[in-house]
């Protein structure tokens, strides 16, 4: 149908003076001129009068769409949701709200638009994107209509020389965008982050926060090259995307990301060489090139992790582990099981709960695997911190001995430079996140609830509130219940007055535990269905209790049980409705005829 329009325009200027990006003079463009009273966009106060629509539901207004196909594409289905792009002041965004029901049998007929002067508008007023007077109506407040209700009409003149923007995502606002939005709640997340970058000192982080919050989604410049052998599973990269029968420009990795290559390089063959039953000998490792490479990525991917925030959001599907505990084989097992051809092929996430260091003897190289993959994968590789990424932990020889972290990085590379990668490493522990959602719905935490989450008034915003960098973790603080508290044995549920009113109590390792009714609160409050934790070994290497609703991941299956125990180490898959543990199961027996 045709766009609704007054007289034709007067030619238009020189087309030295246009913009390419615009259309001609025949394309319309669609102003608000009347809000019903009463409507859900009045009663919101989204939408204003002079508003130029620049989509509904990212369909472009200026396709071809009449005002009519628009006024209706917005009124659309009652209860259900509805994006528009606005212009306003030069400023383009994006609302959302849930249109209106019907409130009588038919709407109020918008008034005829105003004629308009046969004078085209010049460039710089159609940049400014002014439309001509726009017409407010007196509707009578009587009168059944339905909401929300917007009337819309097309001035006419030509399509404004700016190149409009179609990527008005909103789940990544920027600071600015978020504010034009009236997305209070995501401006008080985002300005919080902002002040902690600011105190940091990361210049850069803030200017990325004050443009757009997310990385530009593109098309990698390379293929990922998967081969199967009789040997396994090979992956690597090759420039073979296609653009118009030419090869794709060729964007050059960073220097951190061919060092994260490197030292992926070094440590595979040993990963390999952990699970192997033969008796050769461990590939040669140059110490002062792993020296070098674990020191500048501890650095790199703290630099990233200090971007993130402390309560990780992630979607479905993904893999949840447990503690790995310096465990090279069994997180061998989870790099062929679960990512044998590159964490980049995944479809989903992966995510740790922490304890990467200590009492298994692999400490290092765990720890320099895990860097470097979060230098690659930064948005599918995602680590939160457990209470052995301290200090405090991870540097007591005297308990730990031979299995400590601090232990095995003087031992490997002397007193010095032993010291200068735990102290590197332990930089970059600082800035692990402390939590993550996962599908909206499970809370995935190292050790598990604290007592304020649970109160009136709190909110897991609170975690995002937490400094980053953090050094000091004090008993008593809501972090250090985060890594430290158990959940209660069920023997201790039901007795008298050993739990407070939220069902809190002292745990055996002089911290707080949680009971059955501190979960459902938690849950409850803050609109979750899951708690997923790491922390306490698990022979069988998931364990399920308070009724289901909390589940124990345990990646690794040595160091924690007698040497004669049958032991095993698993994780969890969340993939969109499901939740499916995986466990390390013995290999079947094959008899010899």
């Amino acid at each position: 149908p045709a766009r609704a329009r007054g007289p034709a325009p007067a030619p238009a200027e020189p087309a030295t003076t246009v913009s390419p990006l615009c259309g001609g003079p025949q394309d319309g463009r669609v102003f608000v001129t009347e809000l019903v009273q009463g409507g859900a966009a009045e009663r919101s106060n989204l939408l204003r009068l002079n508003d130029e629509i620049l989509h509904v539901d990212h369909i472009l207004t200026s396709t071809g769409r009449s005002v009519t196909d628009v006024t209706n594409a917005i009124l659309g289905t009652p209860g259900t949701s509805v994006r528009i792009g606005i212009r306003r002041n030069n400023e383009q965004f994006e609302l959302s709200f849930v249109r209106g029901h019907t409130q009588g049998s038919s709407p109020t007929p918008p008034p005829p638009p105003p004629q308009q002067s046969a004078h085209h508008p010049t460039v710089g007023s159609i940049n400014k994107g002014t439309p001509t007077n726009a017409h407010i109506g007196g509707l009578n407040s009587s009168a059944s209509r339905p909401t929300p209700k917007a009337l819309f009409r097309s001035p006419g003149h030509a399509h404004n020389a700016l190149h409009i923007d179609t990527d008005l995502h909103t789940d990544q606002l920027s600071l600015h965008e978020a504010a034009l939005r009236g997305d209070l709640d995501q401006v008080a997340s985002l300005a919080a982050e902002l002040s902690k970058l600011a105190r940091s000192g990361d210049a850069s982080g803030v200017r990325d926060m004050l443009t757009k919050n997310k990385a530009e989604l593109s098309i990698s410049p390379c293929t990922v090259s998967v081969a199967h052998t009789a040997r396994g599973i090979f992956s690597g990269e090759a420039p073979t995307l296609l653009f118009d029968g030419q090869p794709s420009p060729m964007h050059p990795a960073s220097t951190d990301e061919e060092k994260a290559k490197r030292l992926l390089s070094m440590m595979e063959p040993l990963m390999d060489f952990s699970s192997s039953t033969t008796n050769q000998a461990p590939p040669p490792i140059d110490k002062a090139l792993l020296r070098d490479l674990i020191v500048s990525l501890s650095g790199a991917a703290a630099k990233i992790q200090c971007a993130e925030p402390r309560l990780l959001e992630l979607p479905s599907p993904c893999y949840v582990l447990g503690d790995i505990h310096g465990n090279l084989t069994d997180l061998q097992f989870f790099r062929k099981t679960l990512w044998p051809a590159g964490v980049q092929t995944r479809a989903g996430d992966i995510l740790f709960l922490g304890d990467f260091v200590d009492r298994g003897l692999d400490s290092v190289p765990v720890v320099a695997y895990m860097v470097a993959q979060k230098v690659l994968n930064p948005y599918k590789w995602w680590m939160i911190r457990g209470n052995h990424e301290t200090r405090e932990v991870n540097g007591n020889v005297k308990t730990y001995r031979e299995g400590s972290f601090l232990h095995q990085c003087t031992s490997i590379f002397g007193d010095d430079d032993g010291r200068l990668i735990w102290e590197a490493v332990n930089d970059f522990f600082d800035t692990l996140p402390l939590a993550a959602r996962v599908g909206g719905q499970i809370f995935c935490v190292h050790g598990g609830l604290p007592k304020e989450m649970c109160q009136d008034g709190s909110s897991l915003q609170m975690i995002n509130e937490i400094a980053c960098p953090l050094k000091m973790i004090r008993r008593g603080e809501m972090v250090h219940s985060m890594l430290w508290s158990d959940p209660v044995p069920p023997e201790r549920e039901g007795i008298d007055n050993d739990l407070d009113k939220h069902g809190f109590g002292l745990s055996s390792r002089g911290c707080s535990c949680f009971g059955e009714k501190a979960l459902n609160i938690f849950l409850e409050k803050h609109g979750l269905s899951y708690v997923f934790r790491g922390h306490e070994a698990q022979q069988h290497g998931i364990g399920l209790s308070k009724s289901a609703r909390l589940c124990t991941i345990f990646s690794t299956s040595k160091d924690h049980f007698q040497a004669d125990a049958k032991t095993t180490c698993g994780c969890v898959l969340v993939d969109h409705g499901s939740i499916v543990p995986i466990v390390r199961g013995d290999a079947p027996k094959v008899q010899m005829a």
